[in-house]
């Protein structure tokens, strides 16, 4: 009873401490928001079932350092949130990171987040967004999204797709036509 209670007031101080930071974050005082979201996350609980705070904690972290134009911080923290409670099944956050690793220049690293995001399900995430525009200009064709085109029909050991079957279907018509047309006028 009294370990719960001091949870809930831990939990309660933490809350006022974020909420503190977002106000400043609102009137664009970023500095005086970061300073209480780094309060936050000193007495946050290090407990791994506590991960979903410090993610959005980092968060917010990568929010003030992004709006203050400093992406190498910014995208350090968008890192350090992918790292918590399923942050890297979180496609909004992999994009992030991805556009700024962009912005930072670093292709590999973005391209890198970039699969991450289209493997969570954000392929309309990414085609949409015109910073990695460039890292896609082949009709975003990475690595998990090659095609194997499907077999239609096998004939003595060659595959054919549909659309190679329907060509080998019309030369073979053709040929019958004409070897038809031969014996009509007795070539044969």
């Amino acid at each position: 009873m009294i370990l719960k209670s001091l949870e809930e007031d831990v939990h309660s101080k933490i809350v006022s401490i974020v909420n503190k930071g977002k106000l400043k974050e609102s009137i664009e005082n970023l500095e005086e928001a970061i300073v209480f979201y780094n309060q936050a996350l000193e007495i946050y609980p290090k407990d791994e079932n506590e991960y979903f705070g410090q993610k959005y904690l980092y968060e917010l972290f990568g929010n003030c350092f992004e709006r203050q134009e400093n992406l190498d911080e910014a995208v350090k923290y968008f890192e350090k949130a992918s790292q918590c409670y399923e942050g890297l099944k979180d496609k909004n956050l992999l994009l992030k990171i991805s556009i700024l690793y962009s912005q930072l220049n670093n292709e590999e690293l973005s391209k890198h987040y970039a699969d991450l995001c289209i493997k969570q399900g954000g392929r309309k995430l990414v085609k949409e967004s015109p910073s990695l525009n460039s890292l896609f200009e082949d009709e975003m064709q990475t690595q998990n999204e090659i095609v194997v085109p499907k077999i239609y029909k096998v004939i003595d050991g060659k595959e054919y797709t549909f659309e190679q079957w329907k060509v080998y279907e019309n030369e073979q018509w053709k040929i019958y036509q004409e070897k038809k047309n031969k014996k009509l006028f007795g070539l044969f």
